[in-house]
């Protein structure tokens, strides 16, 4: 059945093309959507009747030729061979024959573009409703309920997560083109119908059905070559390991999100796997009191700004090999200016970057504080 507001919108938009007035009649024969207020809801109306017994157009001649009828043209709406209702033009007949055709194809054109619209929404909320399932409950009911609503068997495919993020700060320009992000990565990633995945806020977030790296790799970079040349934003991605089954799927989300965190803010690379994030597997899971001393009892009340900037040096000094030389082309200024700030740094931390020892704990105080974000 064709919801009201869809057939209202439709007549609406036709009035506009042709100047005429319109009705939309349910497969019942009542007016349920008319550019004349007053015959919404009118029922008995011959002419539909015969449109909708016989499959085909009919002319009015003239008012109440048919009970109910007014003079026009009255022709029959099909989707997939199947009636869907009847779209009415209101007027003498050689002025409406001529559109007749024209605003049935039409309305059945608008007909299907919005069933389109309504697969696509129905399927973005049933794989946003499946990772929330995944992520948030274990109870074997929800379980079964994605064989049976959604036809996912989790505990016989397997599947890999990947989570991705804009590699810059996104804009209000990546918020509002996300409903024609969706659509894309809809065309793209939808050639296997298994695939489940969500954009939500900033973060896209996907269950590939492969154990293959390699696949999720291709995949990857075709979703990145997609978005940037069509919309000129950089994604980059984290990817858990394959599983199967409730808890190995809810392990793969989580390893994703923590290897996308661990990659922008130290790798900066297209994809890292959970698997290659070297120290990175310890150090994501400290433990949070003992994050917070370590980095309160280091940095001792020190303002943000001065932190920032303490930490900025201590990444462009590691770039560079611990060359104080080639620090100070890098950041443009004097030698002795590197080494005071160095010092500055053991003053303020009691941490002297130059020695091996000290500048691991730094180190290990700026993953951490970066961790923070």
């Amino acid at each position: 059945m064709i919801d009201a507001l869809l057939a209202q919108d439709i007549v609406n938009r036709m009035k506009h093309i042709i100047q005429q007035e319109l009705n939309f009649f349910s497969t019942e024969g009542i007016i349920i959507a008319s550019t004349d207020p007053s015959r919404i809801g009118q029922q008995n109306h011959q002419g539909a009747q015969f449109v909708l017994e016989a499959n085909q157009a009919i002319v009015i001649e003239y008012d109440d030729q048919y009970k109910g009828a007014k003079q026009g043209i009255n022709l029959p709406v099909a989707i997939d061979h199947q009636m869907v209702g009847v779209i009415g033009i209101t007027g003498k007949k050689e002025e409406v024959s001529q559109y007749g055709e024209i605003i049935k194809e039409m309305t059945e054109v608008l007909i299907l573009n919005n069933m389109a619209k309504e697969v696509v929404y129905n399927r973005r909320n049933a794989h946003s409703h499946i990772l929330t399932i995944i992520q948030d409950n274990d109870s074997a009911e929800n379980q079964r309920s994605l064989d049976m609503v959604y036809g996912i068997d989790i505990d016989n495919q397997y599947y890999t997560a990947i989570a991705g993020l804009p590699l810059n700060s996104p804009s209000d320009y990546f918020f509002e083109q996300q409903s024609h992000f969706y659509l894309d990565l809809e065309n793209l990633l939808s050639k296997d119908k298994r695939t489940i995945f969500e954009m939500r806020g900033n973060l896209f977030l996907a269950l590939l059905p492969t154990q293959k790296s390699q696949k999720v790799t291709t995949t990857i970079q075709q979703i990145c070559q997609l978005l940037e040349q069509k919309y000129h934003i950089t994604l980059i991605f984290g990817a858990g390991t394959p599983g199967k089954g409730h808890g190995e799927l809810k392990k793969s989300i989580d390893q994703a999100k923590t290897a996308l965190s661990w990659n922008k803010h130290f790798s900066h690379q297209q994809t890292l796997a959970f698997t290659d994030m070297a120290y990175g597997l310890v150090l994501h899971d400290v433990n949070a009191g003992n994050k917070s001393y370590f980095l309160n009892n280091l940095f001792n009340d020190l303002p943000k700004q001065d932190i920032e900037h303490m930490l900025s040096l201590l990444d462009t000094y590691e770039s560079c090999n611990g060359s104080i030389k080639q620090c100070a082309e890098t950041l443009f200024i004097h030698k002795n200016t590197v080494q005071y700030q160095l010092n500055k740094i053991t003053d303020l931390t009691g941490y002297d970057p130059r020695v091996l020892s000290d500048f691991f704990t730094l180190k290990l105080a700026s993953i951490l504080y970066k961790l923070q974000d």
